[in-house]
């Protein structure tokens, strides 16, 4: 299967979403330990394409 670029006008003809949330865990350091402390789970979400391309 061929891949294709596809410009946001395109995209949104097709009616396919055009915001994306990624979701993965953040592990901050703990300076005493000398270790990683527990993962803390991380949403972030992006609305709006056009506003970041700015």
């Amino acid at each position: 299967m061929k891949m294709k670029k596809a410009s946001l006008k395109e995209w949104k003809k097709l009616g396919l979403p055009t915001h994306t949330m990624t979701i993965s865990p953040y592990y901050t350091w703990d300076f005493k330990k000398n270790k990683l402390k527990k993962p803390v789970i991380v949403i972030t979400n992006n609305n709006n394409v056009e506003k970041n391309k700015k």
